[in-house]
């Protein structure tokens, strides 16, 4: 009798053992799934975000982002600006020379008409004169920028017409060519016909003018563009 009461409570306590490893399973198993559920939530609202802003970037700046176009290959991104209570495109320097006689600027599929009025080697930037627009123009703000915050740029990518590229602020005093003037650099993908493009914050403020990028087989994600306070350095010496 007494060898039959032992071999009971070893089997009780073997299934109360069994049984508390079973819930203690099953707890971890729960705890896993919510931390999974919790964090897919996070990083969808953080990507929901991203795009809102990235919506109402493209909104408020999209009408005074055009393309330029000086003939069958030659082409541009410019932006509309104000500068002494007068309208100029604001674009890229290095396009242009005193030849330059024809260039049309094109936004919501109207075209303008406009010439080179000063432009800068130091800079690489250029202001041009354009006719009759009714565009409503960017503020000229001196909006700094973060290392590491999400960019927006406005381009015309091979003459395909104004698109929206992304990236991120990777580097301040960039170098191009042994150049004196120091170059923001940023991940956004920029291709020919982006140059003069704008790029802006997820504000939606200006913080400068993409000039060009790295072009090799071996590189990707290697674009600068110069910043607001050179920007607003060059538009004084007008």
């Amino acid at each position: 009798m007494l060898a039959v009461l032992t071999l009971l409570q070893n089997i009780n306590i073997m299934m109360n053992s069994s049984f508390k490893k079973t819930i203690i399973l099953f707890g971890v198993v729960i705890v896993v799934i919510f931390i999974c559920f919790y964090f897919r939530g996070t990083i969808n609202n953080n990507t929901e975000d991203k795009n809102d802003y990235c919506y109402n970037v493209a909104q408020e700046n999209n009408n005074a982002v055009v393309t330029l176009s000086m003939g069958k290959d030659v082409y541009a991104t410019g932006v509309i600006i104000s500068y002494q209570d007068e309208k100029y495109v604001l674009s890229v320097g290095h396009i242009f020379d005193e030849k330059t006689d024809k260039i049309y600027a094109e936004s919501n599929n109207k075209q303008y008409t406009c010439k080179l009025y000063r432009q800068s080697a130091k800079y690489d930037l250029a202001i041009l004169e354009i006719e009759n627009c009714s565009i409503e123009p960017i503020e000229i703000v001196n909006n700094t920028c973060i290392l590491g915050e999400t960019v927006v740029a406005y381009g015309n990518s091979l003459n395909n017409g104004i698109s929206l590229k992304t990236g991120i602020v990777s580097k301040f005093d960039a170098v191009i060519d042994d150049t004196k003037t120091k170059f923001v650099q940023a991940s956004v993908p920029i291709n020919e016909g982006d140059s003069g493009a704008p790029v802006f914050n997820m504000q939606g403020k200006m913080l400068g003018v993409f000039v060009g990028k790295i072009e090799s087989a071996y590189v990707e994600g290697m674009s600068y563009f110069i910043k607001m306070g050179d920007v607003i350095d060059f538009l004084r010496t007008v």
